[in-house]
């Protein structure tokens, strides 16, 4: 269990990501739900029994079906209809590139980000490829509506633009 107990009304997120993370060492739902249990009992106080097994159900679902990623490297999913979508275009293959670095850093998360064009080209995130080539892959993601930007940013340093992934083309 983890070092920190949650505070009284954090008590079923915390108790929700441990089951995630202990989901992959358990062979059953019985598995899990004694796992959440035993979680529980150490909770200050505890979440009635009920709560405890529609938490570990809710959970279950995860590993069933091939979606428990906490723990693990990011993954980025693309629907083909998305993938073709992207890939149109001459910059679709760097725009692709850019789309599926977006989703493993940022799909899993509500709210904007940042692309840094410059910061990503000094540490090497696309070798050889320029800011000229990542600033036109953005472009054309957000042309498609891929991406949408919420601050355009560009009023002195340290205002970056900031960015959302359309949730509607990807499931995460």
């Amino acid at each position: 269990m983890a070092t920190t107990r949650p505070n009284h009304g954090e008590r079923n997120d915390w108790l929700f990501r441990h089951c995630l993370k202990q989901a992959r060492h358990c062979a059953s739902f019985e598995d899990l739900l004694d796992c959440a249990e035993t979680a529980n009992d150490d909770l200050p106080p505890p979440l009635p029994i009920a709560e405890v097994a529609q938490t570990a159900k809710s959970v279950w679902r995860y590993p069933c079906e091939g979606k428990n990623w906490l723990g693990n490297q990011a993954v980025a999913q693309i629907p083909e209809s998305t993938r073709i979508l992207i890939c149109q275009g001459p910059s679709g293959c760097d725009a692709l590139a850019l789309y599926t670095l977006l989703l493993t850093k940022h799909g899993a998360r509500e709210g904007d980000f940042c692309i840094a064009i410059h910061a990503m080209c000094e540490a090497g995130v696309r070798p050889g490829v320029s800011m000229m080539h990542l600033r036109r892959a953005r472009d054309h993601l957000r042309a498609l509506g891929v991406i949408d930007r919420v601050h355009v940013g560009g009023r002195g340093q340290g205002d970056p633009a900031h960015c959302l992934l359309c949730r509607f083309l990807h499931p995460i």
